[in-house]
């Protein structure tokens, strides 16, 4: 009697080993695809962290860049103020730096204030007419 039983109750047990069977496969795949999908994520979000350090890199480096060139021109300004300055000292203490240069100066200087550049100086007002050392004697 064990026999007819034991052959009754072989198809439900390989039908219940066959679908426990499935489900075990059907539950690894959605492990593994859970796993796979946690992975592309964590790459995903690396990736994201390596962008955001290079755009934070570069950002750093155009700062650095332009604060040098900002540095570098303030010194190149200071530098010509300072030649300016020295240049003035140097023709207002020469010796007659007041004298007249006579009508030579006089034309140079005109020559000078008839320019865009130079026409509003006060110094060209009085230089367009008459020759300011002829108009002294």
């Amino acid at each position: 009697m064990t026999g007819p039983l034991l052959r009754r109750l072989a198809g439900p047990l390989l039908l219940g080993l066959a679908m426990l069977s499935l489900l075990a496969v059907a539950v690894g795949l959605l492990w593994g695809g859970w796993r796979e999908a946690g992975a592309r994520a964590q790459a995903r979000e690396a990736a994201r962290q390596r962008g955001a350090a290079e755009v934070t890199r570069a950002s750093d480096q155009v700062s650095r860049a332009a604060l040098e060139a900002m540095a570098r021109q303030g010194q190149r300004e200071t530098d010509r103020q300072v030649q300016e300055l020295e240049t003035r000292n140097d023709v207002l203490s020469a010796p007659d730096a007041g004298a007249s240069a006579g009508a030579a100066g006089h034309a140079g200087l005109a020559g000078l204030c008839r320019r865009a550049v130079y026409r509003d100086h006060p110094r060209c007002a009085g230089l367009r007419g008459a020759d300011p050392a002829a108009a002294a004697r």
